[in-house]
């Protein structure tokens, strides 16, 4: 087994963890729409330069109507994710408790995975599930 996916999803876990740090420290000093539009213009040059550079890498990836609908949704997605979190931060809720929001992802995730993508639900993943539950609820009793 390569190890390149596992150190891309951690390389992508330090930017998230980046990108949280970012909208805690803005958060009170902006605007959320204005702060997600200005993630989002920042993003776009910065994503054409990725594509321009590995676009003739060798990806068997083709450009299909699907993909392209649900990056859209995802562009939403991360918009809404952008205004939610400097709305939550700027109301007092405290970078340290950030796991909250990583476990309601991956619970989702999970349970999205399993229910509509069919994929395996086996006791690790119940335990998984079980132990985010835990986390959330001792995080919320110290006082998110």
């Amino acid at each position: 087994m390569t190890m390149a996916p596992l150190v891309l999803a951690l390389a992508a876990g330090a930017m998230s963890a980046s990108y949280s740090l970012c909208l805690r420290l803005a958060a009170g000093g902006i605007n959320p729409a204005l702060g997600a539009l200005i993630v989002s213009a920042t993003a776009l040059p910065f994503s054409l330069g990725a594509f321009i550079a590995t676009r003739d890498a060798p990806t068997g990836v083709a450009l299909s109507t699907r993909g392209t609908v649900l990056m859209i949704l995802a562009g939403v997605f991360a918009a809404s994710t952008t205004i939610f979190a400097i709305l939550a931060y700027s109301r007092g809720f405290k970078l340290s408790s950030s796991p909250i929001v990583v476990a309601t992802q991956m619970s989702l995730v999970l349970v999205v995975g399993v229910v509509a993508l069919d994929e395996p639900l086996g006791p690790s993943r119940i335990l998984a599930l079980a132990l985010i539950a835990l986390g959330v609820f001792l995080l919320q009793r110290a006082g998110v």
